[in-house]
């Protein structure tokens, strides 16, 4: 458990939005290392604990809440397999204005450069 802490810990320097732990939900699904029945507010509630997360700055505490604005793309498809055609289609149909167009490229982005960081191998 300690391995995967500083793995998870290892992602968090990317962490400077409260979106931004989307990825690491995203980074660690595609890598196998969540319960298939781990919903959001399960997640959110174990990272933001104090034995995890919990301790780091007021400005990046998330939520369930936090993590479901983007359930309808993207934890949907694993993050190596988003496509913008397919994701501007989603978004126009479930108008989704919250999102920008550059949404897409931002996460996935931010996924490649924590997936980078984290040693499944360490595990």
């Amino acid at each position: 458990m300690q391995n995967l802490k500083a793995q998870i810990a290892n992602m968090l320097k990317f962490v400077t939005r409260k979106n931004h732990w989307f990825c690491v939900w995203c980074v660690l699904n595609h890598n196998c290392m969540l319960q298939d029945n781990q919903n959001f507010e399960a997640f959110a509630t174990q990272m933001m604990t104090p034995e995890w997360f919990g301790d780091i700055d007021d400005y990046l505490h998330f939520s369930g809440d936090n993590l479901r604005d983007y359930r309808r793309y993207f934890s949907e498809i694993d993050y190596p397999q988003w496509d913008e055609k397919k994701f501007k289609e989603i978004k126009d149909l479930y108008n989704m204005t919250k999102w920008s167009d550059k949404l897409l490229s931002k996460f996935q982005h931010l996924c490649i450069t924590m997936n980078g960081v984290f040693d499944k191998k360490s595990l």
